[in-house]
């Protein structure tokens, strides 16, 4: 892999990269997970298929959506910089296992909002 020098970054890119180092407790973003799980309780009568529909419909209309000063390209998963987001669409498992340890592991710590 290829390591960028900071000195060769435009001031741009040097200013973007140091705000996304220096946060130090990227959180675990629950905004999907939330909605998803609104959506799939107000509609608990119809089949799955119509209800994940229903449901990114519901996020996407919902979700926080943030564009940083001097941003070129934009686009996020998460309500914040950093953050984890939850799928509840495909899995929750690991979710139930790991939820209480995620501020507590070596690598890639993430902390509840």
């Amino acid at each position: 892999m290829t390591q960028l020098k900071l000195d060769t970054l435009s001031d741009r890119i040097k200013a973007h990269k140091t705000a996304l180092v220096h946060i130090v407790k990227p959180p675990v973003c629950t905004e999907r997970a939330q909605h998803y799980t609104e959506m799939y309780q107000q509609h608990l009568d119809k089949p799955i298929p119509v209800r994940r529909a229903l449901a990114l419909a519901h996020h996407l209309a919902e979700r926080t959506i943030w564009i940083k000063h001097d941003e070129l390209i934009v686009g996020n998963q998460a309500s914040e910089v950093r953050a984890a987001p939850i799928f509840p669409e495909y899995t929750v498992s690991w979710i139930e296992k790991e939820i209480d340890d995620l501020a507590d592991r070596a690598r890639r710590r993430f902390f509840r909002q």
